[in-house]
């Protein structure tokens, strides 16, 4: 009997069909994500030059589609395994993802963040831990022992809360350090196979070639999606590319620096240079013809 065994790697939120940014589980990513992009999370347990190995939603089903008719028409009865993966021919490093993340957070920010968003990967995992312990579970410690000596129920509720979502991203990073913290490459020899056999009509409707995904795209999709879908968040839509930007995003002195680096390539220039270029110009001696005749 010949069964095909499709194996897709990290799988994220839909790449555009049939609706870019559709996810519903929060999955294995979704909570380092989530808790960077909150400003919850901001060291993560994984070396620098790893490679994460993502995959969206839509090229796993059209997998799973082509493959199935490909195993259907194959006269031998063969277990073939094909990965849906991105590692070999679409490859994302970890400081790539740090940097969607950072980005897409900045400009389109939660409309109650808990702190300032930044991260940084650690590779050591007794460095991670003092860094985490550093800079969240002492200061939360802290806090709450200064909070319950005050009488003070409110922040003592939510240092207790913020107390909580930390254990939980502790947690999540201990669990799947395995994949974030490794890299893992994924052959897709069949794959190929598979799409060098399809008519361009089936290649535009069942898209599995994953040297066509853009990361910006990809990862700006399954950020919306995780806040939009699955934690129903009333977020702008990416494709209105609208900027949103909130006081704990915005940098020191951020207007001096966007007045600095707008006006960096600028001359100071004469006033009579500006007289004789405005003279010199062709609507300008039309305009003064028409009034002067």
């Amino acid at each position: 009997m010949p069964v095909t065994i499709v194996r897709p790697s990290i799988i994220i939120a839909n790449y555009d069909d049939p609706l870019q940014g559709w996810i519903d589980t929060l999955a294995a990513s979704g909570g380092v994500i989530l808790g960077i992009s909150a400003g919850v999370m901001h060291f993560v347990r994984s070396s620098p030059t790893a490679i994460i190995d993502f995959i969206p939603c839509d090229f796993v089903s059209n997998q799973i589609l082509v493959q199935t008719a490909f195993t259907a028409m194959d006269p031998t009865p063969n277990l073939n395994v094909i990965h849906s993966a991105t590692t070999t021919r679409r490859p994302l490093t970890v400081p790539e993802v740090r940097v969607h993340i950072l980005k897409y957070s900045k400009y389109t920010p939660w409309y109650q963040n808990l702190s300032r968003v930044w991260a940084y990967p650690i590779p050591s995992t007794k460095a991670w831990k003092f860094a985490v312990g550093v800079t969240e579970t002492l200061p939360l410690t802290v806090g709450k022992l200064y909070a319950n000596a005050s009488g003070n129920e409110k922040l003592a509720k939510q240092l207790q809360m913020l107390s909580v979502i930390s254990d939980k991203m502790y947690t999540m990073q201990t669990i799947f350090h395995h994949f974030i913290g490794n890299t893992w490459q994924f052959a897709n020899s069949l794959s190929d196979r598979a799409w060098t056999a399809m008519s361009p009509e089936e290649r535009k409707e069942f898209k599995i070639d994953v040297t066509i995904i853009d990361w910006n795209i990809a990862m700006r999709n399954h950020i919306f999606g995780l806040r939009r879908f699955y934690i129903h968040e009333d977020i702008v839509d990416p494709n209105d590319h609208q900027q949103l930007l909130q006081k704990t995003q915005i940098d020191w002195f951020h207007d001096l620096h966007v007045a600095y680096t707008a006006s960096s390539n600028l001359k100071t220039r004469s006033i009579k240079t500006y007289y004789r270029e405005i003279v010199s110009q062709q609507n300008f001696n039309a305009y003064v013809a028409y009034w002067t005749r």
